[in-house]
């Protein structure tokens, strides 16, 4: 399977984090994490900003089209095994994948 019309398979779905302010650090730091790794945990107690400090890195990220095939947010709150884990990504790639093709042979 080939990404010929650069239209990312994992599109964002999240709305994007208006006025964020004062986390760049934070934002750098994750970002880099991302582009040496490509996985990244983000963990700390509730309320502290977590999963908007990563929606507005992803929105930066797919904005400037760094990951062609797009990027995917998984939240793991009440994944407490592997499995769970695996099998929500699983869940989620095979949906896309899906949806991918069956937007590509449309557009054929």
């Amino acid at each position: 399977m080939t990404n010929k019309c650069h239209v990312p398979m994992f599109r964002m779905e999240t709305s994007k984090v208006e006025d964020f302010l004062g986390r760049t650090p934070e934002m750098h730091q994750v970002i880099s994490c991302i582009q040496n790794k490509r996985i990244v945990n983000v963990m700390g107690i509730p309320g502290i900003g977590k999963t908007t400090l990563i929606k507005a890195i992803a929105h930066y990220l797919d904005e400037r089209i760094l990951f062609k095939d797009g990027i995917i947010m998984l939240s793991l709150r009440n994944l407490d095994q592997a499995s769970m884990i695996l099998t929500r990504l699983e869940l989620i790639i095979n949906k896309k994948v899906k949806d991918f093709l069956s937007s590509e042979s449309s557009a054929t």
